[in-house]
């Protein structure tokens, strides 16, 4: 309470006991205020000498008293004159010395309802204040970290700290929470600092408040032990000493806190796996240090987990909190993830191929986690040795629980893939992987949730091909992706859903466009030599453009040497999957055809192929929702052109074709890109239309 009056003037030190919960933290601090007035000194002496009867000595006295107090009168006019000198002075160059409007000197604990009438607005802060503030100077009366906050705040409010009336800002605070305009700064004070504390009106109508100012003492609680180590306890009543002002919340709620000093170098995790209540967990450097190293709200659930790399003999303070004040039973357990973690692998499983084993988290422990996943689950790990190379299937499908996948070459070593779900609509989880006979992998199953229970593990060697196309330089194929395998994907897509893969060979040197046209359902298409695992050579997703009727079919150009084979993917956008068609034909160059007679070289998105020829002129509609067969159709010498680039031909129209390289348009045409607006094949970055 802050108390004014005679306790002040005496020195009086006093305080309410301290609120339930507390319990895990030390003795409060105390700061003594020291009282007292300065007493004037009222003895006055002076005998004059002299016998009364002109002798000089009474004379010269009096006279000298004269001349003193002519003196004194003189000094007190020039101080007179200096004085209204330097009211001029203060006038002529601005406003008064900054006062600050109440004095709280060191008094602790501070709670002193007040209010902000309107006025105008003398300071704004990093984090607002543009209605008008009242101020507070107060010096800590002991090193240590203090709580400055506006409670009970009736109108939108901030609080501020600086060093001084004018002085910079050290800490600023709008509101505490979400869901409250209360204001709070936590901040670290040396012994007879004096800092200036502003509660400042979001408004201009000013607000009301309760100033409170009181010491955060420092956990006495520690985590000791041999890793892990698991604590319970509840935050039911507990005081808020350490709360946020951040989005990790528990700046409305009451915590426990304790110490954690570090045995070795490490990684260190700290989780509230096992508590009944919504948790945020906090890490603060030091063992009542200010700085917050890292903190959490839920990552999973209402559960709270932090990991922090900290060096051997490293304190911190870890604040078990409420998210927007809740409280109740706790469970704290702190771990570490060393440089190969504890019991790795659990088994190992025999090099064969195809292999299924079922086993359970529920006894395992929690050695692992990667982003994608398994902070709060337990994990079991597998050692295994491919018999032979290929493509690897490594699936969770048929686990009872949430779970995530990963592969590591050794306990030790970083992931070098993972996965959490294999599609948009389960939870189970699968890898394809390529990989040499006898490379040794880690398999870890990982819980996606804390929740544990039976898994079960498939390892397949998948074929890198479902069918080999004929070698012609024309042909089409149908199937259905739906019992297919996701082997493949590419920068188009395709990671996540089954594919089915065509093998070719070319029997002449060319270009070849291969088409997804008239699938059931939203294809990708990608192009591959070297096999399942070699570059990407083209892909498509969409092949929308000037020529509508494609849909949600793929279309992509591939230029190959006689001889040379290629590996046509079919595969889905997302997780989709579905019956395919597939066909393959010679492309075109607008810029040389080569069409038979009565064929054009028509476009569709960015490729060309030679189609039946229609009478369709320059400046004539070449596509939109009813071109039909004739879209992207143009008579020979004209291109169709999108809108886009063509301005006031709709949405496409023919334009006489030109080569960018070696442009001959009319008197006042430009030779213009004409497929600037949609992925094309490289060889065709020179075709353009006279605009």
């Amino acid at each position: 309470m802050y108390w004014l009056g005679p306790l002040a003037a005496l020195g009086v030190a006093c305080g309410p006991p301290f609120p339930p919960g507390r319990e895990g933290f030390g003795s409060v601090g105390t700061g003594e205020s020291a009282g007292g007035s300065e007493i004037a000194d009222d003895s006055s002496g002076g005998e004059s000498s002299g016998d009364g009867d002109g002798d000089p000595g009474g004379s010269e006295s009096e006279s000298e008293s004269e001349s003193e107090s002519e003196s004194e009168s003189e000094s007190e006019s020039e101080s007179e004159s200096e004085s209204e000198s330097e009211s001029e002075s203060e006038s002529e160059t601005g406003d008064p010395p900054c006062v600050t409007d109440v004095d709280l000197g060191s008094q602790l604990p501070v709670e002193l309802p007040d209010s902000i009438p309107a006025q105008s607005s003398e300071r704004e802060w990093s984090c607002g204040g543009f209605g008008p503030e009242k101020t507070y100077s107060w010096t800590a009366p002991a090193a240590g970290r203090y709580r400055f906050e506006a409670a009970g705040v009736g109108k939108d409010a901030l609080i501020a700290l600086s060093d001084g009336c004018d002085g910079a800002e050290l800490a600023c605070n709008d509101d505490l929470g979400p869901w409250t305009q209360d204001a709070r700064i936590h901040h670290a004070l040396e012994a007879g600092e004096e800092v200036v504390v502003t509660v400042d009106a979001m408004w201009p109508e000013g607000s009301t408040y309760q100033l409170q100012i009181d010491a955060i003492e420092c956990p006495e609680q520690t985590l000791a032990g041999p890793l892990p180590i698991i604590v319970s306890g509840t935050t039911l009543g507990s005081s808020n000493e350490m709360g946020s002002e951040s989005s990790c919340g528990g700046g409305e709620a009451g915590e426990h806190a304790y110490v954690f000093t570090a045995p070795a170098d490490g990684t260190y995790t700290f989780d509230t796996l096992g508590s009944s209540f919504d948790t945020s967990l906090w890490v603060y450097a030091g063992a009542c240090g200010t700085e917050v190293l890292d903190c959490n709200n839920d990552l999973d659930g209402e559960l709270s987990w932090i990991a922090l790399e900290l060096g051997a003999g490293e304190t911190v303070t870890v604040a078990v909190d409420g998210w927007l004040g809740a409280e109740g039973d706790y469970q704290l357990s702190v771990d570490m993830f060393g440089p190969s973690p504890r019991d790795c692998p659990d088994a190992s499983l025999p090099a064969i191929v195809p292999l299924t084993i079922a086993d359970s988290t529920a006894m395992a422990g929690n050695d692992f986690f990667d982003e994608c996943g398994g902070e709060l689950a337990r994990d079991r790990s597998y050692s295994y040795t491919p018999p032979v190379a290929g493509i690897y299937s490594f699936s969770t499908v048929g686990s009872a629980i949430d779970t995530t996948l990963a592969l590591r070459s050794e306990c030790g070593a970083a992931i070098t893939t993972c996965n959490d779900d294999s599609d948009w609509f389960t939870v189970s989880s699968r890898i394809v992987v390529e990989l040499e006979a006898g490379a040794t992998q880690i398999i870890v199953v990982d819980g996606a949730t804390p929740t544990a229970g039976a898994i079960e593990l498939a390892i397949e060697l998948l074929s890198c091909v479902d069918e080999v196309a004929p070698a012609t330089t024309t042909w089409s194929t149908a199937g259905s992706t739906l019992a297919g395998a996701n082997r493949v994907g590419s920068s188009c897509g395709g990671s996540a859903a089954p594919d089915w893969i065509v093998e070719w060979t070319a029997p002449a040197s060319g270009t070849y466009v291969a088409s997804t046209l008239g699938s059931g359902y939203d294809t990708l298409l990608h192009a591959r030599t070297q096999g399942c695992g070699g570059p990407v050579m083209s892909c498509n997703d969409d092949a929308l453009g000037v020529a509508p009727g494609n849909g949600l079919s793929s279309r992509i150009e591939v230029q190959l040497g006689a001889g040379e084979t290629v590996l046509l993917a079919v595969d889905g956008q997302g997780s989709d999957a579905g019956p395919f068609n597939l066909s393959l034909t010679p492309a075109c160059d607008p810029l040389a055809p080569n069409c038979a007679p009565g064929e054009v070289c028509a476009r569709s998105g960015g490729t060309f192929s030679c189609r039946p020829g229609a009478d369709v002129g320059e400046g004539e509609s070449c596509g939109g929702a009813f071109c039909g067969a004739n879209c992207g159709v143009c008579n020979p010498g004209l291109v169709c052109v999108s809108g886009l680039l063509h301005p006031g031909c709709g949405e496409a129209c023919c334009g006489r074709v030109c080569d960018l390289d070696a442009p001959a348009c009319g008197p006042g045409e430009v030779c213009t890109a004409a497929l600037s607006n949609v992925s094309a094949a490289p060889w065709h970055a020179d075709l353009g239309f006279c605009l």
